[in-house]
This record gives C-alpha cells, sequence and structure tokens, in this order.
C-alpha cells in the first residue's frame, strides 16, 4: 500500500530489531536507510539525517562501498534540504572521491582480464 508510513515504520523497526538482535550488520545499514528514507518522505530532515549518519558509520565498518556512496547521496540531499550547503559541499566531494576509486578499480580490473 502505497503511502502507508505508519505500516511502513512498523515494519521498520521491527527489522531493524531484529537485525541488531541477530547481528545483521549489512541488514540493519539498509533498514536505517530506509526509515531515513521514510522520514524524509515525512519532511523530517532531522531525523532522516541522523538513520543516514547510522547507516554509514556501518556501511563504512563493513567496507561496501556502494552502500557509503547511497548513504552520501542521502546525506547530501539532506543537507540541501536544511540549506546546510556546507555539508552537502563536503558530501559531494566525498562522493565524487569515491566515484573515482570506483572507475580505478574497474579500469584495473578491465586492464588485468583483457576485456574492453
Amino acid at each position: 500500500m502505497q503511502g502507508d508510513y505508519a505500516t511502513a515504520q512498523r515494519l521498520l523497526e521491527e527489522a531493524r530489531s531484529l537485525q541488531r538482535q541477530v547481528g545483521d550488520r549489512l541488514g540493519l545499514a539498509h533498514s536505517l536507510n530506509n526509515l531515513g528514507k521514510l522520514a524524509w518522505a515525512q519532511g523530517n530532515t532531522a531525523a532522516a539525517q541522523c538513520l543516514y549518519e547510522e547507516s554509514l558509520v556501518i556501511r563504512r565498518g563493513l567496507g561496501n562501498p556502494w552502500g557509503i556512496a547511497e548513504s552520501l547521496i542521502n546525506l547530501g540531499k539532506t543537507a540541501l534540504a536544511q540549506r546546510n550547503y556546507a555539508m552537502a559541499h563536503v558530501t559531494a566531494w566525498r562522493k565524487i572521491m569515491l566515484l573515482i576509486l570506483f572507475m580505478r578499480a574497474w579500469m584495473l580490473g578491465v586492464t588485468i582480464s583483457g576485456n574492453q
């Protein structure tokens, strides 16, 4: 059911609790990120920022570059919504640097494998 924020909130919080109990850090990072998106959709940018930041910490700890990039994108959008242009600038540069690292790793893989 689209737009059923109460149900989404309940299910995501239940998932978050279970993931904490069993130590599923990757799942927890996803749940936190989705809770942040839910808070964002409801106009609560402060809560969204906290949830995105918590998700980012976990994703960095896991060494999950795609998750890190997603968290940075969400934090950048949140910073812009809050008119925190300095933070938006910092997150944009972090995303750019992460993309450069992705491209270098991909190019190295192509060079090593001989694929083009």
